[in-house]
């Protein structure tokens, strides 16, 4: 099963890079910009994955022009902290906004 999930992130991120490389977006994002975003938010899912936090299917990532958005709850100060530290070590993101809540 673990070894599946690394070829799966990059099958999903192939296939996102393959439909959206003609498209224009809707937000004012290049196209390119757009599949930047788009390989950013896709690393930050696997290596969050893969890091096998049990939290993980509680948090949304969002990036837009490199602003990685982390959105969802947590159990704890250490896992939004932890979450923040994973999502800054993928390369290309300039900025992380922590908007995580710790569940009480």
């Amino acid at each position: 099963m673990k070894a599946a999930m690394p070829s799966f992130y990059v099958l999903l991120v192939s296939a996102v890079l393959l439909v959206s490389a003609g498209c224009e977006t809707t937000h004012g994002q290049s196209a390119s910009s757009y599949l930047d975003d788009t390989s950013i938010t896709t690393s930050v899912k696997a290596r969050l994955a893969s890091d096998q936090m049990a939290t993980v299917t509680r948090i949304d990532v969002e990036t837009t022009r490199g602003i990685v958005h982390l959105n969802g709850v947590v159990d704890n100060a250490e896992d939004k902290e932890r979450v923040e530290r994973i999502a800054g070590s993928v390369e290309g993101v300039q900025r992380i906004v922590n908007n995580l809540q710790v569940r009480k």
